[in-house]
């Protein structure tokens, strides 16, 4: 099982109905993971040797101390930014 943490990708838009401004807002403030750090770390995993199993991987940004929490620069403005986005998403 691969569990990564904030990945920035295009399901942000698809999250987000299509709202570049929100989702560029949306990781504003911190350094999530890319694509292709994930990439990397699913290929290592499948190139051990047969012997090796690795059952769980959970890939996480630095920002974010666990699964559910970021750390986030200016986070109030961070807050505020992401609702003003959403609002004009509706």
């Amino acid at each position: 099982m691969v569990r990564p943490g904030a990945v920035k990708s295009e399901f942000t838009l698809v999250r987000s109905y299509g709202n570049v401004d929100f989702a560029n807002a949306y990781y504003s403030g911190y350094e999530p993971l890319v694509p292709q750090e994930v990439a990397e770390c699913v290929m290592f995993v499948v190139t051990r040797p047969t012997n090796v199993v690795v059952s769980e991987i959970e890939i996480l940004p630095n920002a974010q101390a666990d699964p559910q929490s970021l750390v986030i620069e200016n986070r109030e403005e961070y807050l505020k930014t992401l609702a003003e986005k959403y609002q004009k998403q509706k």
